[in-house]
């Protein structure tokens, strides 16, 4: 499946080759829910909703297990409080805090007949392909009417979701007024409409349903995604290619991509004129976690006079994300990893280097995690990183690292070729393995518990401040409190909070910060104790001044990348402009590249990252048009 336009190429266009699987129909059932728009600008809103299902064919009552089906009847009761929405503000009129009827508003869609023209599908890119998924039902929500009689008072049009203005709504009329017959017809008329609606309210039931940032959400939409490598394909061996892209699917929608298998090594120059250098090898580790210098090479595209010294910029990020094993270049860490799967991904990582044939067996890494979804991880993360040997025995089969070569004289050869044209870097990289393994050595311990490694021992040993001793100093006093050491699920919820409260308010004083994680503690995590908050804050938050904290990490890699470096900077300024930051980190980072050994020109930093580290430690005042620190004394209830 070829998205784009066919030949001839041109510079803007954007050309790809995705592989197109189908998932099974009775593996997951998707179906397609259609709101209004209370205004062009403003979508439909709502606080909290529960969805109804009522039996459309006139049978039995559904039960909670039916399926929904085009001809169910759907009715979606919502509730909204517009309290401090900028999107409901009136400006024109008064506000009053005791009016509750002011900022809250319960309304209800039903779902009206949608009968469609053709089949739809739904598309997932996922795992370099794209993923259809037939729709089984579509419905339409449309609010109900609401009359005077539903109400105390006369209708009046508000700036929220309300009803259908009486403007629009049809008026009861008689046939003949006064008369006694029209009257018997009307009471029976509505005799008969309140026994169906009872009938049908009577029979519906809740289905249950989740927002998008849930973990039931997530679930739902991960069965929506075919198996690869489930799917049986006609096509003979001979024929058959699988070809994975190298860029995220969200690089592919903004603008740059591969360009298929006659234009391997070509990337669309719109896509490189916005894209620096470290950004590119960054997305392409994170994409391939495995690559050869020489492919790294081949896929990077350089704009303008930087294009000579390309190679020094490569290998200035590689080694910056990534590690040199075995004549290929592994990425450091994984972003979409936290806790134990970044330790066991270590683990796995320190295990292929000590190889002397760039291959591990399951069966060793599996003795070092006892605990079965532990294993499940290593399996997921050795098929990132390693291809399976499936012509070899079942006992006997070894995972060996992707893009080395199976014999011995051709891995070697690309070993001794780093050596001898990059000898500093090669004796960097024996250095940076020893504390790897190190660090590795004191993940052990707490995977063997089942517990969750500390989270400085998490971090990539590049930017880390720790040598080898302290790291086996750590393991061993790790393994003495193993027995009174929090749990992984134990801290999930208290760093989620912690995590939300600070993403809320961007800097919080220390005091005032402890104050509303021990208040947030009686609802998030009332069975966590001080010792438990305490080893969450230490590890997620760092100090901005001497009475403030901020996160370590808004989990933003681009972002991360310069963000100490703007703390840094922002908080020696107690009032500033715009303007005046972005001089002073390219100062900051030219002092940084002049005390390192890298000669390349360093790319921009974007706007957009600045203004988003700024927008999180300041809060900007239209009177001076000034930007002012903030203070931390969050006000909340």
């Amino acid at each position: 499946m070829i998205f784009g336009c066919s030949q001839p190429f041109r510079e803007d266009e954007v050309l790809a080759t995705y592989n197109v699987y189908m998932t099974a129909p009775s593996a997951a059932k998707a179906h397609v829910f259609q709101f209004p728009t209370r205004t062009i600008a403003r979508p439909l809103e709502m606080s909290a909703a529960r969805l109804y299902m009522a039996d459309g064919g006139g049978g039995s009552s559904p039960t909670a297990t039916d399926a929904i089906t085009p001809a169910s009847r759907l009715t979606l009761r919502c509730e909204l409080d517009t309290f401090g929405s900028p999107s409901f503000k009136d400006e024109t009129q008064p506000q009053f805090f005791d009016e509750e009827s002011c900022t809250t508003y319960r309304y209800t869609l039903q779902a009206h007949p949608f009968q469609p023209r053709s089949d739809y599908m739904l598309g997932r890119i996922a795992d370099g392909g794209v993923h259809l998924t037939p729709v089984a039902s579509l419905h339409s929500f449309m609010p109900t009417a609401h009359t005077a009689l539903e109400r105390d008072g006369p209708i009046t049009a508000r700036d929220g979701p309300c009803g259908v203005e009486p403007p629009f709504c049809s008026a009861r009329a008689n046939a003949v007024d006064n008369s006694p017959m029209s009257e018997r017809v009307e009471r029976e008329m509505m005799r008969q409409r309140s026994a169906v609606l009872n009938k049908a309210a009577g029979g519906a039931v809740a289905v249950p349903f989740y927002t998008t940032q849930t973990a039931e959400s997530r679930e739902a939409r991960r069965k929506l995604v075919s198996p690869i490598t489930g799917g049986v394909d006609a096509r003979p061996a001979s024929v058959r290619q699988v070809q994975d892209s190298l860029y995220p699917p969200e690089i592919l929608s903004s603008g740059g991509i591969t360009g298929g298998e006659e234009h391997q090594h070509c990337v669309i120059h719109a896509f490189a004129s916005r894209k620096s250098v470290q950004d590119q090898v960054y997305d392409l580790l994170q994409r391939c976690h495995v690559l050869p210098l020489a492919h790294v090479l081949d896929r990077v595209v350089v704009e303008g006079d930087a294009a000579a010294s390309v190679e020094v910029q490569v290998l200035d990020s590689l080694k910056q994300y990534g590690c040199f094993m075995h004549g290929v270049w592994v990425s450091q860490s994984s972003e979409r990893l936290r806790g134990t799967a970044a330790a066991l991904r270590d683990i796995a990582l320190v295990h292929f280097y000590q190889s002397g044939d760039s291959t591990v067996s399951r069966r060793d890494l599996n003795a070092l995690a006892p605990a079965p979804a532990q294993r499940r991880l290593l399996k997921e993360i050795l098929q990132t990183l390693a291809v399976l040997d499936t012509a070899a025995a079942p006992a006997a089969r070894r995972w060996r690292l992707r893009h080395v070569p199976a014999d011995d004289a051709g891995r070697v050869a690309a070993v001794q070729a780093f050596a001898r044209r990059y000898p500093v870097e090669d004796a960097n990289q024996q250095h940076h393995w020893q504390r790897r393994c190190a660090q590795a050595r004191a993940h052990l311990p707490h995977l063997r518990a089942n517990l969750v490694p500390p989270a400085g021992q998490q971090q990539p040993l590049r930017h880390a401040a720790a040598t080898g001793q302290a790291a086996a100093t750590a393991a061993s006093a790790a393994a003495s409190t193993l027995s009174t050491a929090p749990t992984e699920d134990e801290l999930r919820p208290i760093r989620q909070y912690i995590t939300q409260l600070f993403k809320e308010h961007g800097v919080l004083n220390k005091s005032r910060a402890k104050e509303l994680i021990l208040r947030g503690r009686e609802v998030h995590c009332p069975a966590a104790t001080n010792e438990m908050l305490s080893l969450a804050l230490k590890a997620l938050v760092r100090d901005f001044t001497p009475n403030t904290w901020v996160l370590h990490a808004t989990g933003e890699p681009k972002v991360d990348t310069y963000r100490p470096l703007l703390l840094d900077i922002l908080r020696t300024m107690q009032t500033f402009r715009s303007a005046e930051v972005p001089p002073r980190l390219e100062e900051a980072l030219r002092q940084q590249q002049s005390v390192g050994d890298g000669a390349a020109k360093r790319e921009a930093v974007p706007p957009s990252i600045i203004q988003a580290v700024i927008t999180e430690v300041a809060e900007f005042r239209t009177g001076d048009r000034l930007w002012y620190l903030r203070s931390g004394n969050a006000m909340t209830d």
